[in-house]
């Protein structure tokens, strides 16, 4: 594969927007319309009372096709969604899902810290192989509190540098396409183009 279809989702829980009704099957259908080779999606709910105890990780993963990669990052856990401190212990829990047709390799999740009484914000790193180039991926949900996002944006691109592969953001961004383009480290040619 030389080329790479990229999408990216905040799915809200599967949530309706202005109703809070679970709709898992729609997103089902929409992540596989979306017809990417790679798909971050971010505020997906794991086993949270919620969204009816629904693993939707698993089942967006699944929708795409048994032979996909995929790996899932939680932010908060338990139904009270307390910021997660360790290794994930499995269960209820809300975070990052990446979900790839090119296997996953080197995968990392990132904890950015609670931005000033905000919630705790996850991200994941992994490199996939591109034709013959190994591309890193980062996909995460930046905070939605002005300043705490441009920084951790700022981690990510600074994380990013430090490594020799091409990258790739994959995020929600919760900043307009002007503070991505003054915010961004030099080097990042590509920011702030279209929708953030």
């Amino acid at each position: 594969m030389a080329s790479l279809r990229v999408g990216t989702w905040n799915i809200a829980g599967a949530r309706r927007e202005q109703t809070n009704q679970v709709d898992l099957d729609a997103v089902v259908a929409g992540v596989r319309a979306l017809e990417v080779d790679l798909l971050s999606v971010q505020e997906v709910d794991r086993d949270l009372a919620r969204s009816g105890r629904a693993d939707q990780p698993a089942a967006i993963a699944q929708a795409m096709g048994t032979d996909w990669f995929w790996t899932y990052a939680p932010a908060l856990i338990e139904d009270d969604f307390r910021p997660l401190s360790g290794p994930d212990p499995g269960g209820a829990a809300y975070g990052n899902l990446l979900v790839s047709r090119l296997p996953l390799e080197r995968v990392e999740h990132l904890r950015f810290p609670p931005a000033g009484g905000g919630e705790q914000c996850s991200a994941l790193l992994a490199t996939i192989q591109v034709g013959l180039r190994p591309v890193m991926v980062a996909a995460t949900h930046l905070s939605n509190r002005q300043g705490h996002n441009v920084r951790q944006l700022r981690e990510l691109q600074g994380l990013a540098g430090s490594r020799a592969a091409p990258w790739l953001l994959v995020i929600d961004l919760n900043m307009s396409s002007t503070v991505l383009l003054l915010a961004s480290r030099r080097g990042w040619p590509e920011t702030g183009r279209g929708r953030t």
